[in-house]
């Protein structure tokens, strides 16, 4: 009973929660604040001088009146709260002020005056952020195309074609529809934006020169996505494969998996190289059977091209499939 008790309490400070946002068009910075009817504030600040920027600072407190008492979110246990903030309102503005001023404390860059945001003007602003990012990803390939060196110029049209897919696919963790249209939601907008210029990060790297389109390395698909792969004895690889995918790192949709492929299973056609090889999905409960992959590889330009299969579809975690652009093994004591 008191844990049916807990739980109606739950969804109700949910249901009674109120989003408001608001903006400092100078200095181009969002705020978002949720309050609950325990007076309970939650601060999120983001920056929005490059479209797509993810959350920045984050904070929480308790309001009184109209002015709310704050300090960031810890990490961690051990992270200290200082300094404190006040969150002042008046008419349709609010100001972000230190609580007590002192000598040398750390200000992230989220005091001054920000203005309530309408629903329509996010919308609108949010619209703009994603053109804004599109525009940007299209500059990027298109430099890639012209300027980059041959290891670069390989990864481009490939990459071009999977986008829609990739960006669906992490769309799909970092954004939940609210009941409305997501064209009429202006967190939809955004949530492009951001995957937009992850797109754009991973398009404007260049591949290291010392590449030589050989295995050994480590590789980054830019969404949260990572392999390693080592070589061994008479030819074979040791491969090690992660990701954690989602807005913030959602842990939820991550897969961990290692193993080795022989030496007969590692072919080399041209500049194209070839792998394949069952391996294991770790992490699963102690004593459980171990859930397996199918692994397919192809390695050239400056980057790896990676296809799986899931052997036990029930068990499907992250996504491993894509494109990730090489770099190189780290030198000794890094």
């Amino acid at each position: 009973m008191k844990s049916l008790i807990a739980l109606f309490s739950l969804f109700s400070s949910l249901a009674a929660a109120e989003t408001t946002y608001w903006i400092d068009e100078v200095g181009q910075r969002q705020l978002t604040i949720v309050e609950n009817e325990f007076r309970r504030a939650d601060l999120s600040f983001r920056w929005t001088y490059e479209p797509g920027m993810m959350p920045g600072w984050a904070g929480y407190g308790q309001r009184s009146g109209n002015t709310i008492l704050f300090a960031i979110t810890p990490v961690d246990e051990a992270q200290d709260r200082e300094p404190f903030f006040f969150a002042k309102k008046s008419d349709s503005r609010i100001e972000i002020t230190f609580r007590s001023e002192k000598p040398d404390q750390p200000d992230p860059g989220i005091r001054g005056i920000f203005q309530q945001l309408t629903p329509d003007k996010r919308l609108q602003l949010a619209k703009k952020e994603f053109e804004a990012a599109e525009t940007r990803l299209a500059l990027a390939l298109q430099v890639t195309t012209r300027d980059g060196r041959h290891d670069d110029k390989v990864i481009v049209s490939d990459w071009r074609m999977k986008w829609p897919t990739l960006r669906q696919r992490w769309l799909s963790l970092s954004y939940k529809p609210p009941g409305i249209k997501p064209e009429d939601d202006a967190d939809f907008w955004i949530r492009l934006a951001q995957a937009t210029a992850i797109g754009i990060g991973f398009n404007s790297q260049r591949v290291d020169p010392k590449n030589k389109g050989e295995w050994p390395g480590d590789y980054d698909d830019g969404f949260g996505g990572r392999i390693t792969i080592r070589p061994r004895k008479e030819g074979g690889l040791r491969i090690n494969l992660n990701c954690t995918r989602g807005l913030d790192g959602n842990e939820l949709n991550g897969t961990d998996v290692a193993g080795n492929i022989p030496g007969s299973a590692v072919k080399k056609k041209g500049e194209l190289l070839l792998a394949e090889a069952v391996l294991d999905i770790t992490g699963g409960p102690e004593g459980a059977p171990p859930k397996q992959i199918r692994v397919k590889l192809q390695r050239r330009g400056g980057a790896l091209w990676v296809e799986t299969t899931y052997l036990h579809p029930t068990n499907r975690r992250g996504w491993l499939d894509g494109i990730y652009r090489w770099f190189p093994e780290p030198e000794p004591g890094q």
